[in-house]
């Protein structure tokens, strides 16, 4: 499962950790205020952002001796910048529309011997539900999207439609100075050809709770 030069091995391995980060960096900023949840109603809201993260992983190998063979593990670098552009409108004061493109670009060297890089592009279509607001209970925002188009794997070419869906569940408090949130959420991604090849990603939940400093609405 070595990764070297452009072939379907690399994006299949590392379907793991770019879904993590991807599902960590959609999660990764809370809003200063909860009336910030979704966007008002009949208004438009652009947000762009970018992330970068950085993992190493070692992978099982073999490594020759003369004409002998001994098992090894080999480390791998992975380095992953993401660009995210997303268009949010408010259809009322408790559901919202979103609209995004998300480009990702990853690189990997795999002990000083073999690397690489490889972009994917993605265009997804979410929703968003106020359930409740903060008051007697948490806030509570629904959310459920879906990647309408995207690459089946970085840098092979093969497109596929539908190749996941998210649903998401993040309840806030407002705590005087901050806001507290906790979020839980599952991803499908179904089954896929890569380069004529079958390939299963699986699927992958998340638990992520979160504390920012409150601001009020009125300020």
């Amino acid at each position: 499962m070595a990764g070297c030069g452009k072939t379907w091995h690399f994006p299949a391995s590392f379907a793991g950790p770019l879904l993590l980060w991807s599902i960590a960096s959609a999660h990764a900023q809370l809003p200063l205020n909860i009336e910030e949840l979704l966007v008002q109603p009949a208004t438009v809201k652009l947000e762009t952002g970018t992330a970068f993260r950085h993992s190493e992983e070692l992978l099982p190998g073999v490594a020759f001796s003369g004409p002998e063979a001994s098992p090894t593990l080999a480390r791998r670098d992975l380095e992953i910048a993401e660009l995210t552009s997303r268009l949010r409108y408010g259809l009322s004061s408790s559901l919202e529309v979103t609209g995004g493109l998300r480009v990702s670009h990853l690189r990997w060297r795999q002990s000083s011997t073999s690397g690489g890089s490889e972009t994917g592009q993605t265009v997804e279509l979410g929703v968003s539900w106020l359930a409740s607001r903060d008051r007697s209970t948490p806030a509570l925002l629904l959310q459920l999207s879906t990647d309408l188009i995207s690459d089946a794997a970085p840098g092979t070419g093969d497109r596929i439609h539908g190749g996941a869906v998210r649903i998401a569940a993040t309840s806030y408090r407002a705590i005087d100075p901050v806001v507290l949130s906790l979020g839980v959420g599952y991803e499908h991604r179904r089954s896929r050809t890569v380069i004529g090849r079958d390939f299963t990603p699986g699927a992958t939940g998340w638990l992520i709770p979160r504390s920012s400093p409150a601001v009020s609405a009125s300020r």
